[in-house]
């Protein structure tokens, strides 16, 4: 097994931004400023934290495929359609 331990971290930091993003109030500029994040980054964990729970057990369990790596899931542009991140991700 090949865990990526910076994927883990990245996916577990997304829903820590995504429930710190639902509890706050204001606009997403003003929220990236309390937590010290640009909005891209706010933006690209929010995504992240929408991954299939398929995707996310496989990346827990080190099955992910080798080109998927923290930059690469940082810059994907996810579908909120899971069967299309599978695609997007190399999952397919």
């Amino acid at each position: 097994i090949n865990c990526d331990r910076r994927l883990i971290g990245l996916i577990a930091e997304a829903h820590a931004v995504r429930k710190a993003v639902l509890e706050q109030t204001g606009s997403l500029v003003q929220i990236g400023e309390r937590l010290g994040r640009c909005r891209g980054h706010l933006a690209a964990m929010m995504r992240i934290s929408y991954l299939a729970p398929d995707i996310v057990a496989a990346i827990g369990e080190g099955r992910q495929p080798a080109a998927l790596k923290r930059k690469t899931l940082m810059a994907a542009q996810l579908s909120l359609d899971w069967s299309e991140q599978h695609r997007q991700l190399g999952f397919a």
